[in-house]
């Protein structure tokens, strides 16, 4: 496709997994052919199938834990990367000391996907 992932489904690359599902059955909704903009007119039906098509891309790629972790870690620099960890990290600890057990599993989720970078 040429588009990066993330970017097809229009999510910042340090989303969770449960939003890249989210995105999609949003995508479908307004984009497939029951959606508002494919009944203005054919034109507009063939362009968002070709968009849908995208999105679905992106999504297979995004939905395997196994690219997606390789995609995040394409979608910015090492020291992107490392600023995200940084933040993230953070938060993660504000969501433990709140108590916010499922804030925390998928912060680290995210984070055990970003990998390891090294400072040089």
């Amino acid at each position: 496709t040429g588009q990066p992932p993330f970017a097809a489904l229009n999510l910042h690359w340090t989303v969770h997994s449960d939003e890249i599902e989210a995105r999609i059955k949003e995508r479908r909704e307004e984009l497939g052919p029951r959606g508002e903009l494919a009944r203005i007119s054919k034109v507009a039906a063939g362009l968002c199938k070709q968009a849908l098509k995208l999105s679905e891309e992106a999504f297979r790629e995004l939905n395997d834990p196994q690219k997606r972790g390789p995609a995040r870690r394409r979608a910015a620099s090492e020291a992107e990367r490392i600023t995200a960890r940084g933040l993230l990290t953070r938060q993660a600890e504000l969501a433990r000391l709140r108590g916010r057990q499922d804030e925390l599993r998928r912060l680290m989720e995210v984070l055990a996907e970003l990998g390891r970078d090294k400072l040089k």
